[in-house]
């Protein structure tokens, strides 16, 4: 089965979906955080929501002329990113867009 399968797969309905990220940056301790820090996080949501956020992201990510929605890019772009080039305003903008896609499910 190949990734395009499954990402096809996730937009049939009934399904209850869960992305998870898991960083660990005790091998290679930033600076300015604390030491051993290890984050957790998911993101559960039913596939037919799925399906309509992930047309909104693809759309919103066009529009920015972007590939991904990366935090880290979008807070502290590198002088690389693509990121770098689009203004404040519009990153903001981006993370509001995200915090309603994330809490759509959860507003009355």
């Amino acid at each position: 089965m190949n990734a395009s399968t499954i990402l096809e797969g996730l937009t049939q309905p009934g399904q209850m979906l869960a992305f998870c990220d898991d960083t660990d940056i005790s091998g290679a301790p930033v600076e300015w955080l604390a030491p051993d820090l290890r984050i957790l996080c998911a993101v559960v949501m039913p596939s037919e929501h799925y399906a309509v956020a992930a047309a909104e992201m693809k759309e919103r990510l066009e529009s920015l002329g972007q590939t991904e929605f990366h935090a880290t890019e979008i807070v502290n772009p590198k002088t690389s990113s693509t990121w770098k080039a689009v203004p404040v305003e519009k990153r903001l903008e981006a993370f509001g867009f995200l915090r309603d896609q994330l809490g759509h499910d959860l507003l009355p």
